[in-house]
């Protein structure tokens, strides 16, 4: 994250605490998919984004990233209540323009692979075979 010369160790430990907090929030309004914050994924797209992003825009990563990942998500919340969530830090027209920024900022490459959806697969092919014997 050399991009990023205010970012340090200290900084980044904020963002993922801000994470955990939006995602526990959000999962217990909306109640979502557990697996649509996915605490590992967030924190993956988190550092791949600002690897790749100018100094400056790691203000905006973590309400982005969680923005990517909760429109993956079949039911979202609208972006009236992720206003909400984020105490209205943000204008509701910037919101569209921060997950932009940040897909096209990854080559709207997201789909990266996390242990858990290894161990779902494993466990639908272990269910499998038992339903078979």
């Amino acid at each position: 994250m050399h991009n990023q010369p205010d970012l340090n160790q200290d900084m980044r430990a904020i963002l993922i605490d801000r994470m955990v907090e939006l995602q526990l929030y959000v999962n217990e309004n909306f109640e979502l998919n557990h697996e649509t914050l996915y605490l590992y994924l967030a924190v993956k797209i988190t550092d791949h984004y600002l690897a790749l992003s100018d100094a400056g825009s790691f203000k905006y990563a973590v309400e982005s990233v969680v923005l990517v990942i909760i429109n993956a998500e079949r039911c979202p919340p609208c972006f009236d209540d992720f206003l909400y969530i984020c105490d209205d830090a943000y204008k509701r027209r910037e919101l569209p323009a921060m997950e932009m920024n940040v897909l096209r900022g990854l080559n709207f490459d997201i789909n990266i692979p996390v242990p858990y959806r290894f161990l779902r697969r494993y466990a639908k092919v272990r269910a499998l075979k038992r339903h078979n014997h």
